[in-house]
């Protein structure tokens, strides 16, 4: 073989290797990317799962006790009319993972389907009798007033099977970051 042709020889075996490799690296890329749009189930990853992709340490779920109830708290949320919530100690206490300011939700309707994410901007520990105007009114809820919120409010932690006027609650104030 002469010099020019040996020359382009290896340039085609070069330009081979270097063409297999990319077409090896490229199928690896798209197997990693259907592994994380297929879970271990072999279903296609739902938007929750997409979204806990975005937002790694996320929690979804409903506000609320009823679907109904659900969809209605996730249209205020998702319109920036309500900024806050509240549950009792006693339920975060027993909550596997405790929210921390930072911390991402998925608020869910009431189908499971994600409406908004939001960012909990703070949290504070006050007495269901101690909760002022200003907070019933963050939580964006009825007519927006105190009087409402304690009513609902006690009928809510009534239902969950703790109910006092002296019961500690965790009131969390939170911002939309994405609509869905």
């Amino acid at each position: 073989m002469k010099k020019n042709q040996t020359a382009r020889f290896e340039r085609k075996t070069n330009y081979d290797i270097s063409k297999k490799a990319s077409l090896l690296i490229f199928e690896q890329l798209m197997l990693s990317y259907f592994s994380i749009i297929y879970n271990q189930k072999g279903r296609v990853m739902g938007k929750v799962d997409e979204l806990k992709m975005k937002y790694p340490d996320a929690n979804a779920w409903q506000m609320g006790d009823s679907p109904e109830l659900a969809n209605e708290l996730a249209a205020l949320i998702e319109k920036g009319i309500k900024t806050a919530s509240c549950g009792s100690y006693a339920s975060y206490q027993k909550e596997e993972f405790a929210p921390r300011i930072g911390s991402y939700n998925i608020i869910l309707d009431g189908q499971d389907v994600p409406v908004c994410v939001t960012r909990l901007v703070s949290m504070q520990l006050v007495c269901f009798c101690d909760v002022t105007a200003e907070l019933a009114r963050k939580e964006g809820e009825g007519d927006l007033s105190l009087e409402y919120w304690q009513r609902e409010h006690q009928r809510f932690f009534t239902q969950e099977g703790h109910f006092s006027e002296d019961m500690e609650l965790i009131m969390e104030e939170f911002e939309v970051v994405e609509v869905l």
